[in-house]
């Protein structure tokens, strides 16, 4: 456990965070606590590597879609997820519902991430070779690191999209005001050729008028 934990600090940093409680908009390392293997994207292929040396893309972002969390690899942009058959694999770029999970505290320590299917959850489970399953029951304690990484992306500021809609908002009432007074302008000078139409039509009456007498 001291070599795995040596090797740990040299790889995510010292300044990683154990045993932590997932929650959306951070990253983090997931390993599975018996074995010490991280959750990893190997080769385009999704697997539990022991060897952290290995474990390139292991780093992975979490969030939130409808109550549900899922775990984005910071470098691929690609999430943990399944196929229809319950194959487990990291090669959608979009959160979708085979990519939904559910942390729960084990009384042990550690977290089985749950999955929904057909109105129940399953659990998911480290086989053998590094491969992934699930099943209703025996899932895998999951450790969550936190880390700080270069990869993490930065969250939308409240205040920067309030600022953003006030900008729009500005920007439309010129808009309008500009229109407004286009259409003002367009008024005076139909009204103005109106006007002078009129007087011309006077002058032709009291022309023939005159031209009468």
């Amino acid at each position: 456990m001291a070599d795995q934990d040596d090797m740990l600090s040299r790889i995510i940093g010292a300044s990683a965070t154990r045993d932590v409680v997932p929650r959306p908009n951070e990253t983090y390392v997931i390993l599975d606590r018996a074995s010490g293997a991280a959750l990893a994207i190997c080769e385009g292929e999704l697997r539990l590597e022991r060897d952290l040396t290995k474990a390139g893309n292991c780093y992975w972002r979490s969030v939130e879609k409808d109550g549900w969390m899922g775990f984005r690899e910071t470098q691929l942009g690609r999430y943990l997820g399944h196929d229809f058959w319950w194959k487990f694999r990291a090669d959608k770029t979009e959160h979708s519902d085979y990519g939904y999970f559910v942390p729960r505290r084990l009384a042990d320590g550690g977290y089985v991430l749950l999955a929904p299917s057909l109105g129940k959850l399953l659990q998911l489970v480290a086989g053998k070779n590094g491969e992934l399953g699930a099943a209703e029951k025996g899932g895998t304690a999951w450790e969550f690191i936190r880390v700080d990484t270069d990869q993490e992306e930065e969250e939308p500021d409240d205040d920067d999209e309030a600022e953003e809609v006030d900008d729009e908002e500005e920007d439309a009432d010129e808009v309008d005001e500009e229109e407004g007074n286009a259409e003002e302008e367009e008024d005076a000078d139909e009204d103005e050729e109106e006007g002078n139409a009129e007087e011309e039509k006077d002058k032709e009456r009291e022309t023939e008028e005159k031209e009468r007498e």
